[in-house]
């Protein structure tokens, strides 16, 4: 029996040590009861086709073809990014639409980022791919049109309308990319808190066709420990919570978390491991958390040079008299030149 399920939202930070199951009738068609896994804040979801013997897929990914139910979409060891598999379609010269859906992925805030490794060689304005996405089982759009933007590696070309391709009309990756590219996509924020499932699309016409597409390396990246909505991969202190991303010396690391946020200092050096970098340590060479400095000369008291013997100031180690001391001198040498 099949039946429209699917998962509502869910709050960020909900514990995923158990999957649950749905029968909610939200607009995702698979069987009355189906498995998702819980959405968390250290959700990550990786795909590297390696696991499988080709042509399979991986369980839970599904490749259709709408126009004559021949689907293309397989894995094969042929020109992989990571050994031994990648996904691939072939370029075909006939009127073609190939899908490629991945199971349903759990996203955690609102500034997840997917990457993957893009490698085509198809009919340059003619035939093309592109990336759609469905959110909670609503209807599946472009990428950019459901409110993600590319990083590196988007859409590179435009397909004309021309011999009726599917996508045609669309910007979308076509030609040749002379082997693999890294393409990064900042999926879109309405995506936080909810399951996603992204759809690699080809398109053809009855012009001929080249090579194919060949799809690898898959990550989403969604982590963020610190709960500042800016995940960990692009967080400059993953362990502090820092939404603005302040960075005063722009050396890379927030000031939230960096040893010395006054100073460049990138490596965050920190010889005596009092948590105070080496660059702006008043005492560099000996541990002293609290740079107490009494004379304010710019050196920490513990580096401070020991007094010489016989000193009448003993252990007063900045080398400046009390009041009292300096009064007491001078009152003596004011008595030796008067006798």
């Amino acid at each position: 029996m099949i039946g429209m399920v699917g998962v509502g939202q869910i709050p960020r930070g909900v514990d995923a040590s158990s999957s649950r199951r749905t029968s909610r009738r939200v607009g995702v068609l698979c069987t009355v009861t189906c498995l998702w896994p819980t959405v968390t804040a250290r959700a990550d979801f990786t795909e590297n086709f390696d696991g499988v013997s080709p042509p399979a897929l991986p369980a839970g990914w599904t490749a259709t073809d709408p126009l004559d139910s021949n689907p293309s979409w397989a894995t094969t060891m042929m020109t992989s990014d990571s050994a031994p598999n990648n996904a691939f379609v072939n370029d075909a010269s006939m009127v073609s639409e190939q899908r490629l859906d991945t199971p349903p992925i759990p996203i955690a805030t609102p500034t997840a980022v997917l990457t993957f490794r893009n490698n085509y060689n198809l009919d340059s304005g003619r035939h093309g791919g592109v990336l759609e996405i469905s959110i909670d089982g609503g209807a599946f759009q472009d990428i950019l049109t459901a409110g993600g933007s590319f990083v590196g590696g988007g859409y590179n070309d435009f397909i004309f309308a021309a011999l009726a391709n599917p996508i045609d009309m669309r910007d979308a990756w076509s030609g040749n990319s002379s082997g693999y590219i890294t393409t990064t996509v900042n999926l879109p924020s309405a995506a936080a808190g909810k399951h996603i499932v992204l759809r690699f699309r080809f398109g053809s016409d009855n012009d001929t066709g080249v090579v194919g597409w060949h799809i690898d390396s898959i990550n989403i990246q969604s982590q963020d420990r610190d709960s500042d909505f800016v995940i960990d991969s692009v967080d400059n202190c993953p362990d502090t919570a820092n939404p603005g991303q302040d960075d005063a010396d722009g050396d890379g690391k927030g000031d939230g978390c960096d040893n010395c946020s006054s100073e460049f200092n990138a490596d965050q050096g920190d010889g005596d491991g009092d948590g105070k970098g080496d660059v702006c340590d008043d005492c560099p060479s000996a541990f002293n958390a609290d740079q107490a400095d009494s004379d304010g000369d710019g050196v920490g008291d513990v580096c401070e040079p020991a007094p010489p013997p016989g000193d009448a100031c003993g252990t007063c180690a900045q080398g400046v008299l009390p009041a009292a001391l300096l009064s007491l001198s001078l009152m003596m040498w004011g008595r030796r030149r008067r006798t």
